[in-house]
C-alpha cells in the first residue's frame, strides 16, 4: 500500500469519528428527549404536612357578619322553647325537679348555649369544615387557661370536637370558654387543645357568629344557621 493510500484511509476514518456521536453525547441527547416529556411537578401538590383539602368550598366566603340591633332579642327569645328541651336534660343531670331547672336555666342562658354544629373558615376564607360544640353545666373546664393563658371573667364553657377540620389548629379543638358580655356583643370566645394549648381567640358578632384569628394569627370565622 503507498503512502498516498494510508494518507488518504486516515483522513477518512477521522471524518467519520467526528460524525458519530460519543455515548456521552447519546446519553445527553436521550436525557434531553425525556426531559421533553417529563411530567411537571405542581408547586401545591399535597403532602403529608400540607393535605392541601377543602371539605366544603366557600365560593364566596363566610356569610357577612350580621347587623347589630335586634339579633340577640330575636334569636335568643325564639330559641327558648327549642332549647328547653336541652335545659331539662341538663336540669335531670343537675339534680332534676324544679331545683334542677332552675340552676339549669341561670347558668347556661340560650345565647350561652352554643351546643350543635358550627361552620368554621379552614384556614382560608375560601374553604370551611364543620365543629361540633357541646355546652358545659354554666362553668369552665377546671385548669383552663393555666397553659393557653386565657383568662375570662365569668366565663361558660364546654367541649369541642372536630369534624372534618384538616387545618392544624383546628383540628386540635377540645374545649371553650365563652366570656360575658352586658350586650352579648363582642363576648370572648377562648378556644384550647385537649393539653390546654391555644387555638383561637374570637369575638361574638352576632348570636350565631364568631370572628377573630387562630393563634398563628390566621383570620377565622365561626357561623351557623340562625
Amino acid at each position: 500500500m503507498t503512502l498516498r493510500t494510508i494518507g488518504l484511509l486516515g483522513v477518512l476514518t477521522l471524518a467519520s469519528a467526528c460524525q458519530t456521536p460519543s455515548p456521552a453525547a447519546k446519553t445527553e441527547g436521550a436525557g434531553t428527549a425525556a426531559d421533553a416529556t417529563a411530567p411537571t411537578v405542581t408547586a401545591f401538590a399535597a403532602t403529608p404536612a400540607n393535605p392541601a383539602m377543602c371539605s366544603m368550598p366557600l365560593a364566596g366566603g363566610p356569610p357577612p357578619k350580621p347587623a347589630k340591633g335586634a339579633d340577640f332579642a330575636k334569636n335568643a327569645v325564639g330559641k327558648n322553647l327549642a332549647r328547653n328541651v336541652g335545659r331539662n336534660v341538663l336540669g335531670n343531670m343537675i339534680g332534676g325537679g324544679v331545683i334542677g331547672a332552675t340552676v339549669a336555666s341561670q347558668v347556661v342562658r340560650t345565647e350561652q348555649d352554643l351546643g350543635g354544629k358550627w361552620m368554621v373558615t379552614d384556614g382560608a376564607s375560601d374553604c370551611g369544615c364543620e365543629i361540633q360544640i357541646r355546652t358545659g353545666a354554666g362553668v369552665i373546664a377546671q385548669g383552663f387557661g393555666r397553659t393557653s393563658g386565657y383568662k375570662l371573667k365569668d366565663a361558660k364553657g364546654g367541649t369541642m370536637k372536630n369534624m372534618s377540620c384538616s387545618n392544624g389548629h383546628l383540628a386540635s379543638v377540645a374545649r371553650f370558654a365563652l366570656g360575658y358580655s352586658f350586650t352579648g356583643y363582642d363576648a370572648v370566645l377562648a378556644i384550647e387543645s385537649i393539653n390546654g394549648l391555644p387555638v383561637a381567640e374570637m369575638k361574638r358578632d352576632g348570636i350565631n357568629y364568631f370572628s377573630g384569628t387562630l393563634v398563628d394569627g390566621t383570620p377565622v370565622t365561626m357561623w351557623r344557621r340562625g
